[in-house]
Order: C-alpha cells, then sequence, then structure tokens
C-alpha cells in the first residue's frame, strides 16, 4: 500500500535523532511489481527528509518517479572494483565455519576456493548469494569439479531440475511453460 508505506516513511522520518539517516537497501527492482499509476514497490515521489533510498536494477526499464533527480551509477560486473568487493567478501566467508567445514570435505584450499567462485560467478553477486546460503545450509551433494556448478546459469538449470525430479506431472503442465514463456518475455510480466 504506497500511502501507508509513505506514512511510515514519514513517521520513521520524524523520529530520527539529529544527524541521523534512514537509508534503505532495495535490490533488483526489476523483478518487483509496480502500483498503478505509481512507483515499483509503491515508492514515494518524494521522500522525507532524512530518508534516502539505494536501489538496483537491472537494465530492463523500471518505473521510478521522484521529484528529484535520483544519483545514477552504472555498475560494471566485471569492474575492478565489484570484482576486488567480491574478492575480499569471499576471503571473509571462506573463515566461517560452515565454509571451513565444506572446504574440508571438499579438499580445497580457500585460495582456491576464492579463485573458482570469482572465475565462475562472472562478477554476479546473485550467484554468490544463493551458493553461500546453500553451503551455510550444511550438506549437499557435489556437483561437478569443486562441487560447485559452473555458472549461475548452471545453478539454476539445477534447480529446475530439481523441480522436475519432484513431480513431472506439474513440471509439464506448469513449470515449464511458466519457465518458457519468462525466457521468451525477457522482461518481468504479470500474472495475466
Amino acid at each position: 500500500d504506497p500511502i501507508a508505506f509513505e506514512q511510515l516513511l514519514r513517521s520513521a522520518a520524524r523520529r530520527l535523532p539529529p544527524g541521523e539517516r534512514l537509508v534503505i537497501v532495495c535490490d533488483a527492482l526489476n523483478e518487483m511489481g509496480t502500483v498503478p499509476g505509481g512507483n515499483v514497490l509503491g515508492l514515494p515521489a518524494v521522500l522525507p527528509d532524512g530518508v534516502y533510498l539505494i536501489v538496483s536494477h537491472g537494465l530492463l526499464p523500471i518505473k521510478l518517479n521522484f521529484t528529484l533527480a535520483p544519483q545514477v551509477e552504472w555498475l560494471d560486473v566485471r569492474s575492478t572494483e565489484n570484482l576486488g568487493d567480491m574478492q575480499a567478501y569471499l576471503q571473509h566467508i571462506a573463515d566461517c565455519s560452515a565454509v571451513a567445514w565444506w572446504l574440508q570435505v571438499h579438499q580445497q584450499s580457500a585460495a582456491e576456493f576464492v579463485h573458482t567462485l570469482l572465475e565462475r560467478s562472472g562478477g554476479n553477486w546473485l550467484y554468490l548469494s544463493h551458493l553461500i546460503s546453500e553451503i551455510r545450509r550444511g550438506p549437499h551433494g557435489t556437483r561437478g569439479s569443486y562441487g560447485l556448478p559452473a555458472s549461475l546459469a548452471n545453478y539454476y538449470a539445477t534447480y529446475a531440475a530439481s523441480w522436475r525430479e519432484k513431480d513431472v506431472l506439474k513440471w509439464d503442465a506448469l513449470y515449464a511453460p511458466l519457465f518458457v514463456t519468462l525466457v521468451a518475455a525477457c522482461e518481468p510480466i504479470g500474472l495475466d
């Protein structure tokens, strides 16, 4: 509800101590719905003082109209900064107990783990997010070398294949046609 959301932001802004800011971070806005006549996610056109949005979306256009011009930064997934951030993140994650356990089971060094994920992710944080979450959840079957999917596309293909294995009839009648439609559309589309 865009009106309730705007009221919530205004209420939160009024309660901010002097010098404090409310920063809302939202990733993948292109995967969210747009309120009729409004912005994606029902974001207000005018933000209260002290409220800031940091949003990201793919290259497809999204509906964002603000009274002030937003500051736009284009991020290159192959940039030195992005890959450096990924490397630092992966080196940190390699020290966590669940990932260290995974490395031990797969007889991989932290350096090999970092190098492999950097190479296979292609700079895509979504790949890392899903994979690290899965590793942290615990034991699972290995997938190819290093027990890692070869790419984000491979990760999703394996995930979709597990859906098919659970219920072939539902896969053929519902999931496969849905995936094919989404791939053909190449953009977010409504249920209709």
